[in-house]
């Protein structure tokens, strides 16, 4: 993917080429080739429609733009990945952007479009007919118990999840 093309380029070569404005977290092309169709001041990049990430191709090289963002601001890419903060792929403001580990990035997920639940990690056990909630964090699965209904599942994984460091917006509809 996408995702570790950024390290290839250089802070400076980036800063000569690109402007990144951290408030908006968009980039503009300062520089271009002259057999490029785009023009200096031009708004660079794309989103993807299948991802929502936003890339921007330079030297015949896609590249994250969130992952861009870091080394323009930092001068090396991140160690781990890039995590945007509010969930939004698109949102490469400065301030919505932080470098984590795969783990820290997995605690930061919305719901899974196809969860039945209504919450992340609580399932019905078709046998019983009851509703089980559980966590898996740091490679240890925590189990939050089995409940007559799906409220009280999810009321007790949001209890353990207050309590594991998962982001605010962790498992939650879209």
């Amino acid at each position: 993917m996408i995702e570790g093309a950024a390290q290839m380029i250089t802070q400076e070569h980036l800063k000569n080429i690109l402007s990144y404005d951290p408030s908006s977290g968009h980039f503009t092309w300062i520089k271009t080739s002259n057999k490029s169709n785009k023009k200096s001041g031009d708004r660079a990049g794309h989103t993807h429609k299948r991802t929502g990430y936003v890339s921007i191709t330079i030297d015949k090289k896609f590249n994250a733009a969130h992952r861009l963002a870091f080394i323009y601001m930092t001068g090396s890419p991140p160690d781990g990945v890039v995590d945007h903060i509010n969930q939004v792929r698109s949102d490469n403001r400065w301030c919505n952007i932080r470098a984590v580990t795969v783990g820290e990035n997995n605690r930061n997920r919305r719901l899974r479009d196809a969860n039945k639940a209504g919450a992340s990690g609580v399932y019905i056990d078709k046998a019983s007919g009851k509703w089980e909630a559980r966590i898996r964090c740091k490679g240890v699965t925590h189990y939050c118990g089995r409940f007559s209904n799906v409220d009280d599942a999810i009321k007790a994984r949001n209890e353990k999840i207050k309590s594991l460091d998962f982001s605010s917006i962790h498992g939650i509809a879209r």
